[in-house]
């Protein structure tokens, strides 16, 4: 049975052989077609990659620019702080100042200015001088009477 099979084949070897060679022929026909159309999927497919390489490098730089920029945000977030907390202590410091020389100028002149006491003691002393000079005038409008009722010639004496 199997050297029939055989027999078989050998008798057919022509068209085996036929079938190969016009199967070389047509390959051969078809190679510089194929050669091109490989050519051509590889030229695509390296622009593919490329352009998925730029692409990656674009997003890198993207990357890079969002972190330095923010970087400088938070930069200047921080000196704007800083300049805020300096104003804010800056204020701060000078209400504190006007306070303290208001407490300071209301003292210094309590004491020595408008002292109560030394103020108190003057009056005083004033009230004193001027019931003085009050009964010196008393004694002098009294004095001037008389003599005013002499010269007159009203006076009590005749």
């Amino acid at each position: 049975m199997a050297g029939l099979l055989f027999i078989d084949h050998w008798e057919g070897r022509g068209v085996v052989v036929e079938n190969v060679f016009e199967a070389a022929r047509e390959a051969e026909l078809n190679r510089q077609r194929e050669y091109d159309a490989a050519l051509h999927i590889q030229a695509v497919m390296r622009g593919v990659r490329l352009r998925q390489f730029i692409k990656y490098l674009h997003m890198c730089a993207i990357r890079i620019q969002m972190a330095w920029r923010g970087y400088l945000g938070r930069i200047e977030y921080h000196k704007k702080l800083a300049a805020k907390v300096e104003e804010r202590q800056l204020n701060y410091y000078h209400t504190m100042a006007t306070k303290i020389k208001k407490v300071w100028k209301g003292h210094y002149i309590r004491k020595n200015v408008y002292d109560y006491y030394a103020m108190k003691k003057y009056l005083g002393a004033l009230e004193e001088k001027n019931a003085i000079v009050r009964a010196r005038l008393a004694e002098y409008e009294e004095e001037m009477k008389r003599r005013e009722e002499l010269e007159n010639g009203t006076g009590s004496f005749r």
